[in-house]
């Protein structure tokens, strides 16, 4: 083991992401972020290998700063809230999240419910929630919410539309409930049961709505798929499109769940923000494809990771040139993976600042 450590492997926990390294400091509870090569480093230290390469001066620098030390300081693990985690758990919960069916018209390749692929989730069934039971969910909402300023209520499934009537039982009891107090609502949906009464509705009693969408058609169809096999896209389009008629309002607080599959070109996965240009203001939640469930490692390809970072760094620049709407830029810092949406909007800006130049 390397000298620097004297022989001892420091109290860390390393992780990495498809796009980052990272080391658990224990002793000073904090994350650091590392280099690749930092990051091999200590894995072979960890591993009581041979070191086949020099320190890297990141290391060098993190012990001189006192991180990396061999030994635990440890005495006691306990969270800061410890001590009000009985108040909080009784008087000021804040959501609930009601999975009113395991049933889905869509059979998504990578689905962690997948029949074919799960080791460790339950899979698609015909089980849907009674109402007995989403009343005593919301009942015990309502009692261990008692300190709290606003609560939610989120519907997820399977495909939460295929219980539509339970959901709007569930939002008009819990409307009465918890009259005098705040309350949300959202829903995440696959989008293709979604019709003019629906959108109303949710307009309504300000359900946010969730819509899952990979990308353009290409990316989103080899996975997305309906029980039948044929591809999602074009219909879940003509649903946004829908939204966006009926109530153009309520369709700019839409937002949209996409799952990354980095089997694909990422510059494929980013194209839905050049050809469909009114996805630049949705809210993008993203994440990778995780292949755990089925027993097996992710392989996140070194041209997918530099196209990431590369799409990360135009987002910044578009972040600090203050190209980037300001009312949007929860979406910019929480869409860590996606940071796309503004990265293809510097890039379609500086096209037209050049365009207008000539």
């Amino acid at each position: 083991m390397d000298e620097l450590f004297h022989g001892k492997k420091p109290f860390i926990k390393l992780f990495k992401t498809p796009n980052s390294y990272y080391c658990l400091d224990a002793n000073k509870s904090r994350m650091l972020e590392l280099q690749e090569d930092s990051f091999k480093y200590l894995s072979q230290v960890l591993g009581e290998m041979k070191i086949e390469q020099n320190v890297p001066n990141e290391i060098i620098q993190l012990k001189y700063m006192g991180y990396l030390s061999e030994e635990s300081n440890v005495k006691n693990v306990r969270h800061y809230v410890t001590d009000y985690l009985k108040n909080y758990l009784d008087r000021r919960l804040l959501k609930l999240t009601l999975q009113v069916t395991q049933n889905c018209n869509f059979r998504c390749k990578y689905c962690v419910y997948s029949e074919e692929h799960n080791k460790g989730q339950r899979t698609h069934s015909l089980k849907n929630m009674s109402w007995d039971t989403a009343k005593r969910a919301v009942d015990f909402l309502w009692q261990h919410s008692v300190d709290s300023g606003q609560v939610n209520i989120g519907f997820y499934g399977g495909e939460p539309l295929l219980q539509m009537d339970l959901i709007q039982q569930v939002i008009a009891y819990a409307e009465d409930l918890f009259a005098g107090k705040k309350i949300t609502f959202n829903i995440t949906t696959n989008g293709t049961l979604l019709n003019e009464d629906y959108v109303k509705y949710f307009e309504e009693h300000h359900v946010m709505l969730m819509i899952s969408l990979d990308g353009d058609k290409e990316i989103n169809d080899k996975n997305r798929v309906f029980q039948n096999g044929t591809g999602t896209y074009d219909t879940v389009m003509q649903k946004i499109e829908m939204v966006r008629k009926i109530s153009p309002e309520y369709a700019k607080q839409m937002q949209i769940s996409m799952v990354m599959d980095p089997e694909n070109d990422f510059d494929c996965l980013n194209a839905i923000y050049v050809q469909e240009k009114d996805f630049d203001d949705l809210f993008v939640a993203a994440a990778i494809v995780d292949k755990e469930y089925d027993g097996e490692i992710t392989e996140v390809s070194d041209t997918y990771r530099w196209k990431y970072r590369y799409q990360s760094f135009l987002g910044l620049l578009s972040y600090g040139s203050g190209r980037y709407n300001a009312k949007r830029r929860d979406s910019n810092i929480a869409y860590r993976y996606g940071i796309c949406s503004s990265a293809n909007r510097t890039a379609k800006e500086s096209k037209e600042n050049n365009s207008s130049n000539v």
